[in-house]
């Protein structure tokens, strides 16, 4: 067994967007539907998804409730009993990866509350926090601040209250129906408790928030943790997007997954506790319960269409639907718990990339297709992408680009264990996370690692030399 653990989630840096007005990974206007753009690209591609560790697509339409509040949800089908797999989940999936590598402004953010626990509350909200630091990466308020992300795949203005009706751009990318191609979902003979999934906690400042240092987050060494002084004093920011590193250690692992049903939350097979098991198999409110998965080795297919993109927008689209053979991206429901990793796959040779001239001429000769995209244009874009984040960020090699760096190793994910911090190896039935932090808290004082960093935290982050 390991003495130390990852944490589930971690954090991508944001570095300052203030000075990329002349770049086309800065912000502008969208180019629009109403017509094609000479300069623009236009592409339709085809894609497939591989799973390789169990997705959780749970149906809340045939969810269940009992006198605890405890729910039970089913596998989510289609009319003829396949898996369900929703374009928007995809969709949500690929927008969040792409905000990440374009360093694109923050799609949907609030925190407009300050905290309220133990010691001092703060003067100042994450917002204020940002506002303060790194305003370039707030949401969008006008057209003319959509990022990349908001440009191709969408932005509506933030309401306040809920109610107003804001500024909208449908953005340029549709994501068309997902096929289930192979994997058929696995049926519990019985509802699997879950573990409980963690609520955020940014009061934890030593997780959530960092040192700023030459624009960019990173963590704050032996930091403290008092919440006015994380989010009132100078120098500090939030630590970045929120994403969920692969669970590499347990692809390909089936004795983690073989009966579930059957299989004892306490006993830990080659090292690895079933994190996913609910201890001593409760079911309250607290968690829920679920019916069956899909397993490793489900296949969906789906197709893409983008009109009116710059070549650095399709270019990074293209680079994140062919990431290296190691990479996966998270996708359903229990991501802390090491489900939902999947592979995506450009199928390049039935996949059509063109220029907005090139649409006109088609239009000229009736429709016209003209050869298959030559391979050499696909390069072309992905090239161009590299080549403007390396130039947008000071940068001579695109991996050592911070977010891309974080980004890649996230989605190559992390080797040992990985749960939330708990004091010992074992899972604790009480799950009581908080004693772990009251430790930190009165010994080392370890901050959460960077999202490159393979170091483990401690199980035991008291005092280095405890006094008997």
């Amino acid at each position: 067994m390991s003495e130390g653990f990852h944490n589930p989630y971690t954090f991508i840096p944001l570095l300052d967007r203030s000075r990329l007005d002349k770049s086309p990974l800065g912000d502008r206007g969208p180019l629009g539907h109403d017509r094609d753009v000479p300069s623009a690209w236009n592409a339709h591609l085809r894609v497939v998804l591989t799973v390789h560790t169990p997705l959780l697509l749970l149906d809340p339409a045939r969810a269940t409730r009992d006198r605890s509040g405890h729910q039970t949800y089913p596998v989510r089908l289609d009319a003829a009993g396949r898996p369900y797999l929703a374009p928007t989940a995809v969709k949500g999936m690929l927008r969040s990866a792409y905000e990440v590598v374009t360093n694109s402004r923050l799609g949907v953010f609030w925190g407009r509350e300050t905290l309220k626990v133990g010691g001092r509350p703060s003067r100042r909200s994450p917002r204020d926090l940002l506002q303060t630091t790194l305003p370039s990466l707030l949401p969008a308020t006008r057209p003319e601040e959509l990022s990349p992300a908001d440009r191709v795949f969408g932005w509506v203005a933030e309401s306040r209250t809920g109610r107003e009706v804001g500024t909208a751009h449908r953005g340029q990318l549709r994501l068309g129906p997902v096929r289930w191609l192979e994997g058929a979902p696995v049926t519990f003979p019985e509802p699997l408790p879950l573990a409980i999934l963690s609520s955020p906690k940014p009061n934890q400042v030593r997780f959530y928030l960092g040192d700023l240092r030459q624009g960019r987050s990173v963590a704050q060494p032996d930091g403290r943790n008092d919440v006015q002084a994380g989010y009132d004093e100078a120098g500090r920011t939030l630590r970045g997007r929120k994403v969920y590193p692969h669970h590499a250690d347990l692809e390909g692992r089936e004795e983690h997954w073989r009966e579930p049903w059957a299989a004892s939350w306490s006993t830990p097979v080659r090292g690895r506790y079933r994190e996913y098991l609910r201890p001593e198999g409760r079911r309250d409110d607290q968690n829920r319960s679920i019916t069956g998965w899909v397993p490793p080795g489900a296949r969906f297919a789906f197709e893409i269409r983008v009109w009116n993109l710059a070549a650095v927008e399709l270019g990074s689209l293209i680079w994140l639907l062919e990431l290296p053979d190691s990479c996966r991206l998270r996708l359903g429901a229990g991501k802390p718990l090491g489900f939902g990793s999947v592979r995506l796959r450009l199928r390049r040779e039935e996949s059509t990339v063109i220029e907005g001239e090139e649409v006109a001429e088609r239009y000229r000769t009736l429709g016209a297709t003209g050869p298959p995209t030559d391979p050499e244009r696909f390069e072309l874009l992905i090239k161009t992408f590299k080549r403007e984040v390396c130039r947008a960020y000071t940068r001579t090699e695109f991996e050592k680009v911070p977010f891309i760096a974080a980004f890649l190793a996230a989605a190559e994910g992390r080797r040992g264990p990985i749960h939330y911090p708990r004091l010992g190896q074992r899972p604790d039935p009480a799950g009581k996370n908080f004693q772990w932090f009251q430790a930190n808290a009165r010994g080392r004082r370890v901050a959460l690692p960077e999202a490159t960093s393979s170091d483990p935290l401690p199980y035991e982050p008291g005092p280095r030399n405890p006094r008997h």
